[in-house]
């Protein structure tokens, strides 16, 4: 049986966190824009009430992300894929993005 791989609580070099890949994510603040092309999914409720639906689907949410300051600070465009989306306390929504290599 294999060690289970680090959670989000999990810290790396100078006490910053490591995701679930092990990639060591740096504080940032920087400004972005998400672009979403014009995409319809298909899938399956896993389960459904009068207030919501959970939905299964087979395909990627692709993003294009532009952060502006990343680096030499100059805007840096990067795709990826959708892996998780919260809710934030207070309104809002949190998008957790998987760059693609």
């Amino acid at each position: 049986m294999s060690a289970p791989s680090p959670g989000p609580e999990a810290s790396g070099p100078a006490g910053n966190p490591i995701d679930k890949r092990g990639n060591v994510r740096e504080p940032s603040r920087s400004p972005v824009r998400l672009r979403f092309p014009a995409v319809e999914l298909t899938g399956l409720t896993r389960d459904v009430s009068d207030g919501g639906a959970f939905v299964l689907a087979a395909q990627d949410l692709e993003v294009t992300c532009e952060i502006e300051g990343e680096g030499d600070g100059e805007p840096r465009e990067r795709r990826g894929r959708v892996v998780r989306v919260e809710l934030l306390p207070g309104g809002g929504v949190g998008f957790a993005i998987e760059f693609r290599p």
